[in-house]
This record gives structure tokens, C-alpha cells and sequence, in this order.
């Protein structure tokens, strides 16, 4: 996760600017220090003071996937909030750009709206809440709020008459001592972005970041056996969030370190929220972690719960690979569409008994050959599935198996005969050809000794 280094020249900018100008508000809201709610005073200050929050939760795996991205390119992965290049990535990042998200644009866009139409009705900047800051002016909260203010001035120097960019110059903040712990500022943003109130909540793999930093502090801090007394503690800082939240979360967490670990890609974090596929609502690997999650816990033996990790490890794998390389025709797509498929097929009893049968022992998941056999071995559930349903309606079976094999029969009847003929070669026909001849055969066979 990334850090950020207290800027003692910038915190006394800040400092300089209140004792030489009239800032104070009369409003007030609430800070946390040394584990413990104040209550302080906004002041209203230019927006040039402070800086975008790389460190912030909220983002953190976004921020850890603009990292390798930049590593990928040769760049260096580290981002300087003074140097306006990273600052503009990070802004992108906000606006749920880049990365691709469609959530995160969508709330954007959201957020947006409101704080520009409210600005008309007040003349003012928009904004409601109050934004909170460190001494040395990082957001603590409203990475996207500044964001939509920097939209605004912009929209406001695009017209050609009559824009009011300076009345987005400025913020309300309330300025926290140089006194505050990591702590501190991990319980703030549980309490003002992790809780359920009107912006976008945390998506879960950073959440569930969020909350293990805070509970190894505090379980440090406590001593062993006060496990529940800490659970309590951190539930108290998330409105509408309570123990078993929290322990939901913590979970989650352990269940994907098992799954990175197998991967070989221990803290990968940023893994877990690489989306399923290209589409525009498409969802993150999380979804699916999620559902073996539930799988695992419901596990009784120690191999099931191997198996259900090393299962979720070869999905992730898949879609890890694909969102590199598009899926070539006829290869099983990872996403969440397949694994919505497969999970329904896997209520069969024949499909499931295949996924049983599958040897994870030694399975190889840096290997695309790998990968690309557990696909087959996905597809080949869902196509099992699929039979055994239509067992109960052989009608339909039957049908779909004649009009397969007569769609191969016409088509050595067209011009394009000689192009099937290779393809059909391609595939070993005629050892297919003799297998489904054993096959009728023995269907044949079994239901003359079937007696009525």
C-alpha cells in the first residue's frame, strides 16, 4: 500500500496562509486523535494547499494496478503528488477512467451532477460536507470531491462569457494536528467512506484491507484475547457496520490470501479487482473469490477446502490471463457469466462428479497449457450439465444430436466441402466417427436387455 511522507514545507504553508488571512467558518465537524472523536473548527482555503491521497483505501488496489501498469511501460511506479503528469493519471483513476470501473464513473458522474446544480442553486462551491486534511494538506477524505471541482473550474474557463471559476478555487477543510497516528486516519476513513451513507461504499477487497491494518494495530495494541473487544472497536467507526461485518471482511481477506498464495502472488491485492472481462458492467474477480469464499467455509475436510482455494486459484488464473490476451475461438471464457454457468451446472450430479474427479495436486497455474485444460475441463461440466437436463427430455437431446451431425453432412455437400473435409481431419473425424458408431451401438444394446 502505498505511503505518504508528512510534507513539513507544505504544512507551514498551510499554517502561514490562516494567520495572515480571515479563514475561520463557524462550522465545525468531527476528527479522530490518539483514538478519540474531537470536535474542530473549518477554515476555507485554497485548493492549491493540498494534495490527492495516493495512500487513501478507497483506492488502493487502483493505485497498485497504475503502479504495474507504469512498471509494464518502463516507468517508475512511484506517483508525485506536485508533478501535474501524475496528479491528471490519478484524477482519471477517480473519475473511474483508468482503471476501467463503471461503478466508480458512474457514482462519479453522480457526484458531479449534484455538486454542480447545487452550486447554482447557492453560489457557492457545491459542496455540503465538510473535507477533512492532515497538517501537511492530504486528503483524508474527498480525493473525488476536489476532483469534481477541478471539473468544474475547467467547465467554467471553457465558457466564453460570464464563468465563475474562482468560486471552486477553495474548500472547506478542517486541518488535523501532526499529532494523528495511521490509526487515526484508518478510523476516520472507515467512519467517512467505508460506512453506508449517499457516496459509492468501498469495494471489498479495499475494505477488507482497511479493516486488517486497523485490527492488527489495535490487536497489538490490546494484547492477545481481546479479539472481540477490537472487532467491537472497529465496527463502532463504520455506520451501519457491525461485528459480524467486520468479521465478514476479515475472512474474505484470509480466504484470498490462500488463493494469491497458491497463485504465487502473495499481496497481489490489486489482482482481485482486475475485471472479469471487457464488457462495460463487467465485475471484478472479487465476485467470484466471494462465491468460493462461501463454498470454502461450508467445506468439511481439509482437502475440500484445498480444493475449493486451488478451484478459485485456476478461475482467477483465467481471467488474469484473458484480460491480457482476448480468448480464442472455442477456448472457455473466464468471466463472471461462465462462473454464474458453471455454478448452475455444478448442481447436476454428473456435471459436478467431473470437477471432482479433477487432479489439483500438482497443478501448474503459471502455465497457460494448464489454464487452458482446466478451461476444456469447465466446458466440458457445462456440456455434461446440459445433457443431463436434457436427458429429461430426450426429445430435445436427440434432435439437437441429429441436427449437428446433419449440419456436417450438408456441408460436404457445398462448394466449401474441401475446407469442412480438412477441418473434420483436423479434429481426427473418423476416430470420432468409430467412437459415436461404439457408442449407438451400446445404447442400442442396453435398451434391448432393458426389459419393459
Amino acid at each position: 500500500m502505498a505511503e505518504n511522507k508528512f510534507d513539513k514545507t507544505a504544512a507551514e504553508k498551510i499554517l502561514n496562509y490562516i494567520n495572515n488571512n480571515s479563514v475561520k467558518t463557524t462550522r465545525k465537524g468531527d476528527i479522530i486523535v490518539n483514538g478519540k472523536i474531537i470536535q474542530e473548527t473549518a477554515h476555507t482555503l485554497p485548493r492549491s494547499l493540498f494534495r490527492l491521497n495516493i495512500a487513501n483505501h478507497r483506492f488502493g488496489t487502483a493505485i497498485e494496478t497504475l503502479r504495474e501498469e507504469r512498471k509494464e511501460k518502463g516507468g517508475t511506479p512511484d506517483f508525485d503528488m506536485n508533478d501535474k503528469s501524475d496528479v491528471d493519471e490519478i484524477r482519471e483513476m477517480l473519475r473511474g477512467v483508468n482503471p476501467s470501473n463503471s461503478e466508480r464513473k458512474t457514482q462519479y458522474k453522480k457526484l458531479l451532477q449534484e455538486i454542480r446544480e447545487r452550486s447554482i442553486e447557492t453560489g457557492d462551491n457545491g459542496l455540503k460536507s465538510l473535507t477533512i486534511v492532515s497538517a501537511d494538506g492530504v486528503y483524508i477524505n474527498g480525493n473525488r470531491r476536489d476532483t469534481v471541482l477541478e471539473d468544474l473550474t475547467e467547465l467554467e474557463n471553457k465558457k466564453r462569457q460570464g464563468g465563475l471559476p474562482q468560486k471552486y478555487e477553495k474548500i472547506d477543510v478542517i486541518i488535523c494536528p501532526d499529532t494523528v497516528t495511521a490509526s487515526d486516519i484508518r478510523q476516520m476513513e472507515l467512519k467517512e467512506q467505508a460506512g453506508i451513507d449517499f457516496r459509492d461504499e468501498y469495494d471489498r477487497m479495499n475494505t477488507a484491507l482497511l479493516i486488517k491494518e486497523e485490527y492488527d494495530t489495535q490487536l497489538e495494541a490490546k494484547g492477545p484475547g481481546k479479539r472481540d473487544e477490537v472487532l467491537n472497536i472497529i465496527a463502532s467507526k463504520i455506520p451501519g457496520k457491525d461485528k459480524k461485518h467486520v468479521e465478514d471482511y476479515l475472512r474474505f481477506l484470509e480466504f484470498v490470501d490462500l488463493v494469491l498464495e497458491a497463485l504465487d502472488r502473495v499481496k497481489e491485492y490489486h489482482k482481485i479487482n482486475t475485471k472479469t472481462d471487457n464488457e462495460t458492467d463487467a465485475k471484478p474477480v472479487t465476485t467470484i473469490c466471494i462465491e468460493y469464499q462461501h463454498q470454502w467455509e461450508k467445506a468439511s475436510t481439509s482437502k475440500s477446502e484445498t480444493d475449493i482455494i486451488f478451484h478459485c486459484a485456476a478461475f482467477c488464473q483465467g481471467v488474469f490471463n484473458q484480460a491480457k490476451n482476448k480468448p480464442k475461438d472455442g477456448e472457455y471464457k473466464f468471466n463472471s457469466r461462465g462462473k454464474r454457468t458453471l455454478s448452475s451446472a455444478l448442481s447436476r450430479k454428473g456435471a459436478k462428479s467431473i470437477m471432482d474427479d479433477y487432479d489439483m495436486s500438482n497443478f501448474d497455474f503459471q502455465s497457460d497449457k494448464e489454464i487452458r485444460d482446466y478451461g476444456n475441463m469447465l466446458d466440458s461440466v457445462v456440456e455434461k450439465a446440459k445433457h443431463e437436463s436434457w436427458l429429461e427430455q430426450p426429445e430435445k437431446l436427440l434432435r439437437s444430436v441429429e441436427n449437428s451431425l446433419r449440419s456436417i453432412d450438408e456441408a460436404l455437400s457445398t462448394s466449401e466441402s474441401k475446407k469442412v473435409k480438412a477441418r473434420l481431419e483436423h479434429v481426427h473425424v473418423k476416430r470420432s466417427l468409430k467412437l459415436y458408431g461404439e457408442i449407438i451401438d451400446r445404447i442400442d444394446d442396453k435398451i434391448k436387455k432393458i426389459k419393459d
